[in-house]
C-alpha cells in the first residue's frame, strides 16, 4: 500500500473522479445517477485504497464493491489463520479478549479447564475460589470460612 490508513474516506466525487480516470468521462445524467448510486454511497465506507484496487479491475460500481468485501473478508481470515498459528493458545481462548470472541472470562461456565464444583456447597466456582487447605479437595474458601 502506498497510502497510510489516517487517509480520509473519500467521497461519491471522489469515486467518480477516479473511475473517470481509469475508464471514461461520464455525460452530465450518468454523472448524476452515479454520484446517487447506493453502491458508490456504501464504497465511501471503505479504505480508500481498497476503493482504488476494486475500480482498477472491476469497471461495474456494484461489481468493485462486492470486490472490496472479498478484499475485507480474505483480510480477516487472514488475520485470524496468522492468530491461530503463531498463537495455538489463542485457537483455545487463552488471550486476549481484543482478538475475537474466544472468551477470557475467569468465571465464564463454558471454560470448564478453569473451574472446579465444590463438593459441599456443589457450586461451580472459578479456581480462583478453591480453598487453599489441601485434605479439602474441591471444596471453597466459602464452606471452609477461609473467606472471613
Amino acid at each position: 500500500m502506498t497510502n497510510a490508513f489516517s487517509e480520509p474516506a473519500w467521497t461519491p466525487e471522489q469515486i467518480l473522479a477516479f473511475w473517470e480516470n481509469e475508464y471514461e468521462i461520464l455525460g452530465s445524467p450518468w454523472r448524476q445517477a452515479f454520484l446517487s448510486n447506493e453502491y458508490v454511497q456504501a464504497m465511501c465506507l471503505c479504505h480508500p485504497e481498497n476503493i482504488r484496487k476494486a475500480i482498477q479491475v472491476r469497471k461495474k460500481v456494484k461489481e468493485a464493491l462486492a470486490y472490496i468485501y472479498q478484499i475485507e473478508d480474505d483480510v480477516a481470515g487472514r488475520n485470524k489463520r496468522l492468530l491461530d498459528d503463531f498463537h495455538p493458545s489463542h485457537a483455545i481462548g487463552i488471550t486476549n479478549a481484543h482478538h475475537g470472541v474466544r472468551t477470557t472470562d475467569p468465571f465464564d461456565p463454558k471454560r470448564e479447564d478453569l473451574l472446579f464444583k465444590c463438593v459441599m456447597c456443589n457450586l461451580k466456582l472459578s479456581l480462583l475460589r478453591k480453598s487453599k487447605i489441601a485434605n479439602l479437595e474441591n471444596t471453597c474458601k466459602s464452606c471452609t470460612g477461609e473467606d472471613e
